[in-house]
This record gives structure tokens, C-alpha cells and sequence, in this order.
């Protein structure tokens, strides 16, 4: 078999298969950008739920279970960087400087911590906020 170079015949092939290649690309990243990106985390609507804020203990039980070992959860449908802070550690650390976080409030903008904490256990934080 022998080949002969006419002057077109491999620039035009070549040209082909760069098209070809293009071509694919294109698709395959119309594709992807087509498909919804998976994203684990914790929907803004879940958290302002208030039957989720009456039985907190199991949200927080299934919290562990989806997210085992995740000391921060991203809050999804919320703006960019909301995350819910999940562990002990993680809180201590995150409190450690008060501008760093804020409470979510109640839907009718009361704070949870308020609310939901014992006034023990709320000095507590507060001291650890204030350090």
C-alpha cells in the first residue's frame, strides 16, 4: 500500500478530525452543563421549616446519618458560602471570632439560641463568643 501526498488530502484530514474532536467537545460540555450538578447539602427551605425547628433532635439525628464525619454542611438555595456549621469542634472554632458567624433566626426573626437553650447553656456560649 502506498501513500501519496497530493498536497490537500492531509491538511484536509487533519482539519476532519480536528473538527470531529471540536465537535465532540462541544457536545459533551452542552451535555454536562444540560445535566444538574449534584450537590450534597442542606436546602435554606429545611432549615426555616418550623415543624424541622420543633423536632430539631431527629434533624440533627439524620444530619449525622447523611453527612457523617462533615463538620460543615453547605446550605443549598441560599447565597454562595452559607454553610451550617454541624459539630461541636467546628462551632467552637467557628465562635472563636463572633464576626465570623451569625444565629439563624426564627421566621419571625427571632434567634434560635434564645429559644432554644437553657440559660446555663446559653451563658456558656455567650462566654465563649466574648472571648
Amino acid at each position: 500500500m502506498t501513500i501519496t501526498f497530493d498536497g490537500f488530502t492531509i491538511p484536509i484530514v487533519f482539519l476532519t478530525l480536528v473538527a470531529a474532536y471540536l465537535l465532540k467537545l462541544l457536545l459533551s460540555a452542552k451535555a454536562a452543563s444540560d445535566s444538574p450538578k449534584p450537590s450534597k447539602g442542606v436546602r435554606l427551605e429545611t432549615l426555616l421549616d418550623p415543624e424541622v425547628r420543633k423536632n430539631h433532635v431527629e434533624f440533627n439525628k439524620k444530619l449525622h446519618k447523611e453527612f457523617p464525619g462533615q463538620p460543615v454542611i453547605p446550605v443549598l438555595g441560599s447565597e454562595p458560602n452559607f454553610y451550617l456549621v454541624h459539630t461541636m469542634e467546628a462551632a467552637m472554632e467557628v465562635t472563636a471570632k463572633s464576626e465570623y458567624f451569625s444565629s439563624n433566626p426564627w421566621v419571625d426573626g427571632r434567634l434560635v439560641a434564645l429559644n432554644t437553650m437553657t440559660k446555663t447553656d446559653h451563658d456558656r456560649v455567650l462566654k465563649t463568643v466574648k472571648r
